[in-house]
């Protein structure tokens, strides 16, 4: 970084920028092809700049192949002396601090160049940066930036530095909110997905598998003293069921069955003979 420091003068020329403008190099990256790509913060008459920082993307001969610009290309304002004095753009930055802040601790302002807007074409302007610390609601601490034209005295932006809450972007269930939980210790959790499955984890849960269970008899008929037992097949993976059985009182119909070469009886145990009569009503287990 400090060979890139000594060089910052001449990279300001050829990018091209006002006498009043002065680099400071903040970050140097080389990537494995020799490119490197320097960010820079600026500063104007000794003013610092916000919204002033860009990435110089150069090759590894060292020429400039493009620039990436926060805020707007020129930072140059016709007057470095404010309109209004830094008392009273305190207290604009308190009376936004009261919106969101429960207690105040400090606050301090800075003269600064504010070319925070994402147009290239904006117009900087000079302005204070008054920073009040304190305390919301909820406990978490805030550190509120309140940017205050020192010409007009009207509010420009605002932000806090700490952010009490935010989104993430889960890989099965989509963007979900990321809260903080109180502390100390502070925590950022996202309570959702560790108190609710996702349905790739059901997918990728194990098989459950349920125990084979034999033959057995399902109901007994006693007609005219002959006991017919009918067995019932169990279904393959199924679990006997653990539902009451319920009487039924709707009638049933007797099978007709040829036994001993006498049309209409049925002949059990051998020595027993019962003719149905073809319908019967009554309540029968099931």
């Amino acid at each position: 970084m400090a060979a890139e420091q000594s060089e910052a003068g001449s990279s300001a020329q050829a990018l091209g920028l006002g006498s009043g403008e002065k680099l400071v190099v903040k970050d140097v990256i080389t990537d494995s092809d020799g490119t490197t790509n320097v960010r820079y913060n600026r500063t104007f008459d000794g003013l610092r700049v916000i919204g002033g920082d860009f990435v110089s993307h150069r090759d590894k001969s060292g020429k400039i192949k493009g620039v990436s610009w926060n805020g707007s290309h020129k930072v140059a304002v016709a007057s470095t002396k404010p309109t209004i004095t830094l008392a009273a753009a305190t207290v604009a930055g308190d009376k936004k601090a009261a919106l969101v802040q429960r207690t105040t601790g400090a606050t301090k302002g800075e003269l600064v160049v504010y070319s925070g807007s994402a147009s290239a074409k904006a117009t900087p302007k000079l302005a204070y940066d008054v920073l009040t610390v304190g305390i919301r609601a909820d406990q978490t601490p805030s550190r509120l930036h309140t940017i205050v034209d020192a010409d007009s005295g009207a509010t420009l932006a605002s932000w806090d530095e700490i952010q009490n809450e935010g989104t993430g972007n889960s890989l099965y269930v989509g963007q979900v909110s990321i809260g903080t939980t109180g502390g100390p210790p502070w925590t950022m959790s996202d309570s959702v997905a560790t108190t609710r499955p996702t349905s790739m984890a059901r997918e990728m849960a194990p098989p459950r598998t349920y125990p084979m269970y034999p033959a057995r008899l399902s109901r007994t008929q006693t007609t005219s003293g002959a006991t017919v037992r009918s067995p019932t097949l169990p279904r393959l993976g199924s679990m006997p069921s653990t539902e009451p059985r319920r009487p039924s009182t709707t009638s049933r119909t007797s099978r007709v069955a040829t036994a001993s070469g006498t049309p209409g009886s049925v002949h059990a145990h051998g020595s027993t003979t019962a003719t149905p009569t073809g319908t019967r009503s009554g309540t029968a287990p099931r």
